[in-house]
């Protein structure tokens, strides 16, 4: 290599560099914003009685299957403003956290930024192929369950991957919260799957809510 390309190696590494940096710090505040409390508090309520519900219902019908047609539709659309209403009120969170920052990215930007996109693009594909895993192996053997403890598993894997990608060590309580439920369900959860699902689905908010307290009361001192 001739001495200028060596210096263009050496500015194009010293230029990544900068962008790393300048992403994490942009990030980091995002995933920690303890805004994010009260959605995870919200939330672990809002899971933790819905997939109890269901789990009453389906041992009053003996199964999900009996369940009442309307029943299941109010359950459906009751999901479906819940998650809507969480997902607006996430977006308000990270908006208003860049705002904070003076960022020039807005909430939209992250889908179209490259970066993120791919990462975000690859998250979900991976969360897609447990799915469409998950549910052929349940149609096949009639475990349908087995949904549970395989996007437990993954999403252990993406909380740790945010960890380590950002920064942001708090994250693996979350990480092994998801993961002890991943292995317990895949060796306990032969029935109540709902109940289940509303254990872990609460847990994973509440140690959300407990990781962001404890670490921005670090960062304060």
């Amino acid at each position: 290599m001739t001495d200028r390309e060596i210096q263009q190696a050496l500015d194009d590494i010293a230029e990544l560099k900068k962008s790393v940096k300048g992403h994490l710090r942009l990030i980091t505040p995002i995933l920690l914003d303890r805004q994010f409390i009260g959605l995870s508090v919200v939330g672990a309520i809002f899971f933790g009685l819905f997939f109890s519900a269901i789990g009453v219902l389906v041992l009053q019908a003996g199964s999900f299957a009996s369940v009442t047609a309307s029943a299941k539709v109010f359950l459906a659309a009751v999901f479906l403003l819940f998650t809507g209403l969480a997902g607006i009120w996430k977006t308000r969170i990270i908006s208003c956290n860049l705002a904070k920052q003076r960022a020039s990215l807005t909430f939209r930007d992250f889908f179209r930024d490259s970066e993120y996109s791919a990462l975000f693009a690859l998250l979900y594909a991976g969360m897609f192929t447990v799915i469409v895993t998950g549910s052929i192996t349940g149609t096949r053997t009639g475990d349908f369950w087995i949904l549970l403890p395989l996007i437990s598993l993954y999403y252990s894997f993406i909380i740790a991957l945010f960890a380590i990608v950002f920064l942001t060590p708090d994250y693996f309580t979350m990480s092994a919260v998801s993961a002890v439920f991943g292995f317990a369900s895949l060796v306990f959860m032969h029935s109540h799957q709902f109940f289940w699902l509303a254990a872990w689905s609460s847990s994973l908010m509440i140690s959300f809510a407990v990781t962001i307290a404890v670490s921005t009361r670090k960062r304060e001192r």
